[in-house]
């Protein structure tokens, strides 16, 4: 699930009424996120179902580690992200007014 996490959200996880779907390709619906995710970011079948998705001309964000899109997919941007998740070991104070 963290190796994907957007794919994970839209077709597993409770953001699944959220997303479009072209067959291994998704995306979030455009009031909701800009973020768009494939199955297997190594399939050159799922980036033309991302194609079909966006459409001729779009520009989608796509995350995970190094992406490397195929012939015809220019990079026009790259951003350094952290992805954050709980491991158990943070607790919270609750304060409550007297």
């Amino acid at each position: 699930m963290l190796e994907n996490p957007v794919w994970a959200s839209l077709v597993h996880g409770p953001h699944a009424r959220l997303a479009e779907r072209t067959g291994a390709a998704a995306r979030y619906v455009a009031e909701a996120s800009p973020f768009h995710a494939l199955a297997d970011l190594s399939d050159e079948e799922s980036w033309a179902d991302l194609a079909a998705l966006a459409g001729a001309g779009a520009e989608v964000l796509v995350t995970g580690p190094v992406i490397t899109p195929p012939a015809g997919w220019t990079v026009v941007e790259r951003i350094d992200g952290v992805q954050m998740s709980d491991t158990g070991g943070l607790t919270a104070a609750v304060s409550r007014a007297s």
